[in-house]
């Protein structure tokens, strides 16, 4: 809404981060999106730095809670190890030590044990964040479609055998059926609710889109779709739901993961912060 209309302009917009002759490190994938970052990265005498030609890696181990792996970039690193789960996550990582790699090179002393650590001893609020183990509830702030597709991918690997319980609240400014698309093709129940704010959708509104089109769903039967006019509700009746076998998958918001967290009283510094930027009018 706000950057444009086709991902040549949103790359556009993106790429005036970009600054004269400071190197780019970026995972961009997307052929059109891509050749602006290097038109731009050029014209900036800014050296580019991409994901899969100049730098990469392999996977080693990934289970709910860790990540281990191979980097080969200008150096190679075996069995780094990092405290989340997730494809993407170590794309992420990968990206940080290419960066760390740069500033080596650029005369910044950063050792390798300080790679390891770093990632080693790394904590990311609201990213496939498991906040309670009875019931088991993970929260993610996943706040557009391909943050969305990357969690479901992520839960769908991490969590074959488990029935996800969905519950759902997104700010309507969002691309609301985007992100719950490739959510609830992996849910048994979807329960879609509203976090404390007055921008956040209406759920009866998003149940209402989500019956307007195809989810194409990879499951066997519909998953049953229901509203909640508050978190905390929708929280209390998808613990009522939850077995053994089961996950409640908080999502849609930072907004909705950090509420999530203060409901069940944890310390949430970045989300709340990120709540009260809510509160001023910046979105995610």
């Amino acid at each position: 809404e706000f950057l444009g209309d086709t991902i040549s302009d949103i790359a556009f917009e993106k790429a005036g981060i970009i600054k004269h002759s400071i190197p780019v490190v970026t995972a961009v994938s997307n052929k059109e999106a891509l050749d602006v970052l290097k038109r731009t990265a050029k014209d900036r005498h800014a050296e580019i730095h991409i994901y899969g030609r100049d730098f990469n890696d392999a996977p080693l181990l990934m289970d709910c809670d860790h990540i281990a792996f191979d980097y080969s970039g200008f150096s190679r690193y075996s069995g780094l190890f990092v405290p989340l789960t997730g494809r993407h996550q170590i794309q992420n990582a990968s990206l940080a030590v290419r960066a760390c790699e740069i500033l080596s090179r650029r005369g910044l002393s950063v050792t390798d044990d300080a790679i390891f650590r770093g990632l080693r001893n790394l904590q990311i609020e609201g990213r496939l964040e498991t906040v309670s183990a009875k019931p088991h509830i993970i929260i993610d702030g996943a706040h557009n479609p391909e943050a969305a597709q990357a969690l479901s991918q992520s839960m769908t690997i991490t969590y074959p055998s488990k029935k996800i319980i969905l519950v759902a609240g997104i700010m309507k400014d969002k691309d609301i059926m985007g992100i719950l698309k490739p959510l609830v093709r992996i849910a048994d129940s979807v329960i879609l609710t509203r976090p404390d704010s007055d921008r956040a959708a209406a759920p009866e509104a998003m149940k209402e889109g989500l019956e307007r089109i195809d989810i194409d769903r990879d499951t066997n039967s519909m998953c049953s779709i229901s509203t909640s006019n508050t978190l905390s509700n929708a929280l209390s009746t998808a613990n009522n739901m939850c077995r053994d076998d089961s996950i409640i998958l908080v999502t849609g918001s930072f907004y909705t993961a950090g509420e999530t967290k203060d409901i069940l009283n944890h310390k949430s510094g970045v989300l709340s912060r990120l709540r009260e930027n809510y509160s001023s009018g910046n979105s995610n």
